[in-house]
């Protein structure tokens, strides 16, 4: 099926990849330096990604930045390349690439939870996290065995091999969906914690105006 003139497979790859491509620009505007003299020190900036002062900014640069737009492109590269070695190759880069932002990613957390004595698992979110990081695990494993069969079975039917990638992509896929679960409540908690602080709030009249709860705008 064609859609403005484009199979819908590759017209939805190119709307992924601007995606992706808007997600790291956004992301790199969010971690941007936020020094507390500038006039744009209340607006909620993580700030930039530093190991000893700021670990929770190199945890959401590194897994939405890195992990979650590598699982993007490593994911399109089937719909753009038709030569199956150079798409295998890429797709092996990308989510190679991803797995190592992940674990750079998770370990920043945790390191961080570790240093301040924060408890973990404490949010929906670290639970998506969590359920996300295996289930990505499970699927690079999957997809690595996989690529080894034909080498090690030559003789086996090309019917299973098939049925055994669909079930690689399914894997894939709701990896991809947790992640984004993970995103979503990742930024719900950490907009609870820089935009606005309701729990300190004592209203002495009906909130009519919300935005003026953000940063005492």
């Amino acid at each position: 099926m064609l859609a403005f003139g484009i199979p819908e497979s590759k017209l939805w790859g190119i709307i992924s990849a601007g995606l992706a491509i808007v997600t790291i620009a956004l992301v790199t505007v969010w971690a941007q330096e936020n020094p507390m003299t500038s006039i744009y020190s209340q607006t909620g900036y993580l700030g930039k990604p530093n190991w000893t002062h700021n670990r929770v900014a190199f945890h959401i640069v590194l897994m939405v930045g890195g992990f979650f737009v590598s699982q993007i492109f490593g994911a399109i590269m089937w719909i753009f390349l038709s030569d199956k070695l150079w798409a295998q190759l890429i797709h092996i880069f990308f989510e190679s690439s991803g797995l190592i932002t992940m674990a750079i990613g998770l370990l920043a957390a945790v390191y961080d939870k570790n240093v301040i004595n924060t408890a973990h698992l404490t949010t929906m979110h670290s639970w998506y996290g969590i359920f996300c990081i295996s289930l990505y695990s499970i699927s690079y494993m999957y997809g690595f065995l996989l690529g080894m069969l034909p080498a090690y079975f030559p003789n086996i039917e090309l019917k299973l091999i098939t049925n055994l990638r669909s079930f690689h992509g399914l894997l894939g896929q709701l990896s991809f969906c947790l992640s984004i679960l993970s995103i979503v409540t990742g930024i719900m908690d950490q907009f609870a914690m820089t935009g606005c602080e309701y729990i300190n709030l004592t209203l002495t009249t009906p909130d009519t105006d919300p935005g003026a709860n953000y940063y005492g705008k």
